[in-house]
């Protein structure tokens, strides 16, 4: 009886692709392998035909990467349909990349579970759409989980109370823009050894505009 359970179950697994279908498929992988995208894209395609999600993903990123955008968008909404949730992800990144955000709220859905750079990505995007408050957000949950980066996103986008405190979280990871900003701040409010030490750690890390301010500060014997 176990055995009958094991063959249906396998059965429903596999009812949804032909064996022609899950053969196109890995044709389509080997040429791409090969670098020989008019025979995958049509490799693809007849695994599409029977409703193969993944195939429909894969002519999505092609045409991507060709910037058929257009195209791209098409196979990823097919691909949706079929529930390949990587192409919302996708959708997501070509309407922020077209400025149309018509899929913002796809790029939503599939960053809630995502790592990190995807929601960083989303965070930009909607930033860039000019949702400033929603933008904050994204970037906080990033920033939470100690990168660098998005703490310093935070830093330009809170208030200047708080700028502070974000710029040294940043700061002390090594992002260099925020040693720089600190440095620079902490100087107008004529802290210049903190000053000093900040400006110093951006210098070391590439920033010119730091080692100008170290230059002036040793000019009016700082």
């Amino acid at each position: 009886m176990r055995r009958v359970i094991l063959f249906v179950t396998a059965l429903v697994l596999f009812s949804n692709y032909s064996f022609a279908d899950r053969d196109y498929y890995q044709d389509g992988l080997k040429f791409l392998a090969q670098d020989n995208i008019e025979k995958s894209i049509e490799a693809f395609k007849k695994s599409s035909k029977d409703g193969n999600a993944l195939a429909m993903f894969k002519l999505g990123l092609i045409s991507e990467v060709q910037e058929k955008n257009q195209k791209a968008i098409e196979w990823y909404e097919k691909a949706k349909a079929e529930g390949n949730i990587k192409a919302k992800y996708r959708l997501g990144v070509l309407s922020c990349k077209m400025k149309t955000y018509r899929y913002i709220d796809d790029f939503k859905d599939y960053a809630k579970e995502a790592k990190k750079d995807v929601q960083y990505d989303l965070a930009v995007c909607i930033s860039q759409k000019g949702d400033k408050k929603e933008a904050l957000k994204w970037f906080k949950i990033v920033a939470n989980k100690n990168d660098a980066k998005a703490q310093y996103r935070v830093a330009m986008l809170v208030s200047s109370k708080e700028k502070i405190r974000w710029l040294k979280k940043s700061a002390k990871n090594g992002y260099v823009e925020a040693k720089f900003d600190l440095g620079k701040i902490l100087f107008m409010q004529k802290k210049f050894k903190k000053a000093k030490y900040w400006l110093k750690q951006a210098k070391k890390s590439g920033s010119r505009r730091a080692g100008e301010y170290l230059k002036r500060m040793k000019e009016l014997d700082l």
